[in-house]
């Protein structure tokens, strides 16, 4: 009888090990690892010193593997490579993606956005012609711009007709051109967004204008995309303070 009672005693701790296990393994099975875009953008993607990570694209990132269980592989190439590989479905996830005609046939765009991007005019440091935030300075400069930025040109064009302003719009239709024109000497201004990631070699001439910017996920994986949308309406309806003023009407936790 005690024999047979220790038997029974074992085998529910095989079978509850194995159960252990089991659980274990699927669990290891079932977790996700994405691919995620990283270029280096101060405050918005970045990596320190000692390895950790950080950034605006970081922490929503953080929040939405606590609703997803997604682990991730960060990629650090350039932004220039890191938009063309993510139009090309190399990467699965890339943050602070502005809308922009023409581009982002093959991302999906979640219904809520990460936050806004400004439209900056920068110069280079050693130019003594312009001045930081004095817009009548702008007078009689080349400004480059990228030449698929149509809205933020629109914008731009607004500005400087509101003020007065006489500038020349000098058009660039790659990235690699239009990031070297300033450098190059060809231009004595550059139409870019707050997430360039050369900002801190340049100063600030003027700041206009917000567009929303996004984590886009690939559309060719729809279960992706849709954990993506779900993760980031349940992390906004988590914060339930703010989403009860009125701006929650805008959708419905």
């Amino acid at each position: 009888m005690k024999l047979l009672k220790s038997t029974f005693v074992w085998l529910a701790i095989i079978i509850s090990i194995c159960a252990c296990v089991t659980a274990n393994a699927a669990e290891t099975q079932a977790k996700k690892v994405l691919k995620v875009a990283f270029p280096e953008t101060r405050g918005i993607c970045e990596t320190y010193a000692d390895g950790t990570r950080g950034g605006v694209v970081y922490e929503w990132l953080v929040e939405i593997a606590k609703y997803t269980g997604w682990e991730y592989e960060f990629i650090g190439d350039s932004i220039s490579q890191s938009i063309k590989n993510m139009e090309h479905n190399k990467y699965d996830l890339m943050g602070a993606v502005l809308k922009s005609p023409g581009f982002g046939e093959n991302l999906y765009y979640p219904e809520h956005l990460m936050g806004y991007s400004y439209s900056l005019l920068i110069y280079n440091k050693n130019d003594q012609n312009i001045k930081g935030f004095d817009i009548k300075s702008l007078e009689g400069k080349t400004i480059g711009v990228f030449a698929k930025a149509t809205d933020k040109i629109k914008r731009l064009n607004n500005v400087l007709e509101f003020n007065d302003i006489k500038s020349d719009i000098k058009y660039y239709g790659t990235s690699d051109e239009f990031e070297s024109s300033l450098d190059n000497g060809e231009v004595e201004l550059l139409l870019v967004s707050d997430l360039f990631n050369k900002l801190a070699d340049y100063n600030v001439a003027l700041r206009f204008n917000s567009e929303p910017c996004y984590i886009v996920a690939r559309k060719d994986d729809p279960e992706t995309s849709a954990q993506l949308n779900e993760a980031i309406k349940k992390d906004l309806c988590s914060q339930s303070e703010f989403w009860r003023s009125p701006v929650s009407k805008i959708f419905s936790c």
